[in-house]
C-alpha cells in the first residue's frame, strides 16, 4: 500500500495505491504536469519531472544514518539539523 500526497494552492489530492508502480504518478497528476515533485527520493519521481525536491525529512534520516557510520558526516547532520530547527521557529533564508 503506497499513500502520494499531491499538494497544490488550492487542494491536496491524496492518492492511495496498491503499489508503488512508475505509472501512478502520470495517472494522477498528468502526463504534462510542469510543477515541483517533492518526495522521498523513489526513482520514478525524478524522471517524471525536471523540477524535483528530496522530501527534507528524508534528506535529514539520510545524514543522520551517515553521521552514525562515518564521523565526517556528524557536522553535515548537525547543520541540517540546526536549519530544521530554524524553520520550525519560522525563520526563512533571504
Amino acid at each position: 500500500m503506497d499513500l502520494d500526497v499531491h499538494d497544490r494552492e488550492t487542494h491536496t489530492l491524496y492518492a492511495v495505491s496498491e503499489s508503488r508502480r512508475s505509472d501512478v504518478p502520470a495517472e494522477v497528476l498528468g502526463e504534462d504536469f510542469a510543477g515541483t515533485v517533492v518526495c522521498d527520493g523513489w526513482t520514478t519521481y525524478p524522471a517524471f519531472s525536471s523540477n524535483f525536491q528530496q522530501c527534507w525529512a528524508h534528506i535529514l534520516r539520510e545524514a543522520e544514518d551517515t553521521a552514525e557510520k562515518q564521523a565526517e558526516g556528524e557536522p553535515i547532520y548537525h547543520a541540517l539539523k540546526n536549519c530544521t530547527s530554524l524553520s520550525r521557529l519560522g525563520w526563512r533564508a533571504t
